[in-house]
């Protein structure tokens, strides 16, 4: 059986003048906030995930933008397989940034999720955050990798339950001639299985094993604690490849426990000798279990060519 999906197909307009332009999209869309932590498309999928939205983008003086999305249904990774379909919501999304070239981008943002599907009632909530990141250069060949980010996320909307909770987010490492290295520490905190951090338009992250797509709990243990080192690197004699490297430790936050650890690794490759648009990877994770899951080991072989 042969399955169609349309990922984007919109009206757009755009006006005004360099440093004050307006740019409003109707129709189905993809849309992503910074590093995709609470909405992203998920590009490494065959679907990406998008959205039936209307979204507005005021470019403004001074370096300064504000982006307001409406959200009206979902369309999950999975496609026709999604469990819980494509759900409709009421949903809206704000970002107001701030960013200097080469030195640092600031994020103001607010995401306000209202699901409309009873099973999705409890995954109802506002979040507002506050997010900078790099890199920042101090030559041409030397930078600083960094980012941090706090957000509260509460109930709103549909959600039944009670939820007060915060995450955290820091990342810190030098780059040179392509090459990177970055200590990371998060918290998603979790109080009970209902008071927990939830990211249902995020995933994957925390692992190419997607076995932390969700806020876990394991017994009287809630919540996400994950500590990881990252390398990068896009050597010269690859001439179009790079790689990225990356080992996670994971506790819980509450009635702390030892969750499990992983290594990720990916490599791509841009095939320039036949097609700039024209690239193929591979991806593999491998996790540990300790108090949560079993050991797992997934990987895969892609390829993309891009219009």
């Amino acid at each position: 059986m042969l399955i169609l999906d349309l990922n984007q197909g919109y009206l757009r307009w755009m006006g005004g003048r360099p440093g004050r332009k307006l740019t409003v999209t109707l129709g189905r869309q993809e849309i992503m906030l910074n590093d995709g932590r609470f909405i992203t498309i998920s590009t490494w999928r065959q679907d990406h995930q998008h959205f039936d939205a209307a979204k507005l983008k005021l470019d403004l003086p001074a370096d300064f933008s504000f982006t307001y999305a409406y959200l009206n249904r979902a369309y999950r990774t999975v496609g026709h397989d999604a469990t819980d379909g494509k759900p409709a919501m009421h949903s809206h999304l704000l970002d107001f940034t701030w960013k200097k070239t080469s030195r640092v981008k600031v994020s103001l943002y607010g995401v306000l999720l209202d699901f409309r599907l009873p099973a999705l009632y409890t995954q109802s909530t506002q979040t507002f955050g506050l997010r900078a990141t790099g890199p920042y250069r101090f030559s041409k060949n030397w930078s600083a990798l960094y980012a941090a980010e706090f957000a509260n996320q509460r109930n709103f909307g549909t959600n039944p339950a009670y939820v007060n909770v915060n995450y955290y987010l820091a990342e810190l490492g030098p780059a040179w001639h392509g090459f990177g290295v970055q200590a990371g520490y998060a918290l998603l905190q979790g109080h009970s299985v209902t008071d927990k951090l939830t990211t249902p338009l995020s995933h994957p992250f925390n692992g190419w094993t997607d076995l932390f797509a969700n806020d876990p709990s394991v017994g009287n243990s809630h919540g996400l604690e994950p500590r990881y080192l990252t390398a990068t690197g896009a050597p010269k004699f690859l001439n179009g490849g790079d790689f990225r490297v990356t080992y996670f430790d994971y506790h819980s936050d509450s009635n702390r426990v030892h969750y499990g650890s992983e290594l990720d690794a990916t490599m791509a490759y841009r095939v320039k000798r036949v097609s700039k648009r024209w690239e193929i990877g591979w991806r593999f994770g491998r996790y540990w279990a300790d108090h949560l899951f079993t050991n797992a080991i997934r990987t895969s072989i892609y390829t993309s060519y891009s219009l």
